[in-house]
């Protein structure tokens, strides 16, 4: 292991013993600046195989026999933004069913036995864009644990009684996402962003799940699970030619491609700016923001140092720092830009959770650095901690194989080069002030914010009304 790697790891195990020790103290602030300006890390993508069947199938490959379990995981494009309006969840609850409602020749209750005694697991999850499963399971055990996730990908057996189960499950995590302010407050915001009928803020609810059948969950099934429309990655200990040799057995599956419908561009919503969810708790939680940019955007790597100054790097970012450490006002607090597909598509929020007695103080706040930010710009300090955080911390996002191989799936869905890695860390390195300061007055706009909050309507709503009009908001179940 080389001097450089030691040396940060020393460093960064320092730096968490500071973050638990002074979590809550403004000699925080300047220790965790200290450490952040320590030498970048060169970032490489480690040598790997990749590669195309002749259905379609495209794979990504990196062995690891220094590992005794392998990850496989699989994105097929299509997933929630894709679904009807009035029938929305139909992505997650097909993807449930698949899991436990039996596949090939074994019945959902045999698969999950099986999985079981081989101590492997099998995860599906609707990402909005795409869907994801997922494979771990011991060397020795790939064979077996292989078949039956390729199995619950393209033979489903959608048992009856399953459906049923499912479609039980579906509507008791509705209900139970009154539980969550913090669900709320992202269903909320959402939809005030886009608007309840744009698929980019559109959400699940009792109706919407009745409204599903199983032959619907079939139609979505075949519409998009076949070779052409995957993309595998596998890392760990594993034979090359005998995952082609699995692979190859399933790369005749009978499917008809189809191409994905276009996505509506997102427009702006002409929603209230400030709206409460009525809850009765003693926190409230607090989400402000606006629409976003695509991930394809040049400027994306300026907006994401922005976002890690303004507040997406924990205590030393400016929000955290005034509003946690200096006034006290939030437990949680931070930033976060998120790019979609298209311009507009994207978000960027602030999130915290604070005293209902103190919400209009923290929010009073938060609109006072996203200005700040937008009017004055960045440091020339706070630029280079900011990069050398965010180049480290790289290197150990994907210091792992099965990271890896996961991120280089992703970056083929996205139509990103398989050298990202480097092209990211390079357009990162080469920002300047000036570039920071051009986004931040060109993304952020103060003016348009809306602002959610999840709290009791009767303590919060009066104070609140020194910023505007407020909005009672329902969410409906």
């Amino acid at each position: 292991m080389s001097k450089h790697i030691l040396y940060f790891m020393a460093i960064s195990f320092f730096g968490l013993v500071l973050r638990n020790a002074y979590a809550m103290t403004k000699d925080a602030i300047p220790i965790l600046e200290k450490l952040e300006k320590r030498e970048v890390l060169h970032v490489s993508t480690p040598p790997f195989v990749k590669g195309k069947l002749p259905m379609g199938i495209r794979y990504y490959m990196l062995q690891d026999d220094t590992s005794k379990i392998v990850h496989i995981f699989a994105i097929f494009a299509g997933g929630g933004l894709y679904e009807p309006l009035e029938k929305k969840g139909l992505a997650a609850f097909t993807l449930a069913l698949m899991r436990i409602g039996g596949a090939g020749r074994l019945s959902g209750d045999n698969i999950d036995k099986k999985l079981d005694e081989l101590g492997s697991s099998v995860t599906l999850t609707d990402s909005g864009e795409y869907m994801l499963a997922e494979l771990v399971c011991r060397s020795e055990y790939l064979k077996e644990t292989m078949e039956i996730f390729l199995d619950i990908l393209f033979t489903p057996r959608f048992e009856e009684n399953k459906f049923d189960l499912v479609k039980l499950q579906t509507l008791s995590s509705i209900k139970r996402r009154e539980d969550s302010p913090s669900t709320l407050a992202k269903i909320g915001f959402s939809s005030v962003v886009y608007g309840k009928n744009s698929p980019w803020g559109a959400y699940p609810t009792t109706q919407t799940a009745d409204n599903i059948s199983m032959e619907d969950v079939k139609e979505w099934h075949k519409r998009f699970f076949y070779p052409k429309n995957m993309i595998l990655a596998i890392s760990g200990d594993f034979s090359k030619r005998f995952a082609l040799h699995v692979l190859k057995s399933y790369d005749n599956y009978p499917s008809e491609v189809q191409s994905l419908p276009t996505l509506p561009e997102p427009t702006s919503y002409d929603a209230a700016n400030l709206a409460v969810i009525d809850k009765d708790i003693t926190q409230s939680t607090v989400m402000i923001g606006h629409e976003g940019t695509s991930r394809y955007n040049p400027d994306k790597y300026a907006l994401i140092v922005m976002n890690n100054i303004l507040g997406g790097a924990g205590f030393k970012s400016r929000l955290p720092s005034k509003i946690r450490v200096s006034e006290g006002l939030a437990y949680t607090v931070k930033s976060d830009y998120v790019f979609g597909p298209s311009e507009g598509a994207g978000l960027f929020y602030v999130t915290a959770a604070t005293k209902n007695d103190t919400v209009y103080n923290a929010i009073k706040i938060a609109v006072s650095e996203i200005e700040s930010i937008k009017e004055k710009g960045v440091t020339a300090d706070e630029l280079e901690a900011s990069r050398s955080s965010i180049l480290n911390r790289l290197v150990f996002e994907y210091q792992t194989p099965h990271d890896t191989v996961f991120a280089l799936a992703r970056f083929s869905f996205y139509g990103y080069p398989d050298n990202y890695f480097e092209e990211y860390a390079n357009n990162i390195a080469k920002l300047t002030v000036n570039d920071v300061n051009n986004v931040a007055n060109k993304y952020l706009f103060p003016d348009k914010l809306k602002i959610v909050v999840v709290g009791p309507w009767n303590m919060i709503q009066p104070t609140l009304k020194g910023l505007g009009n407020v909005t009672l908001l329902s969410i409906d179940n």
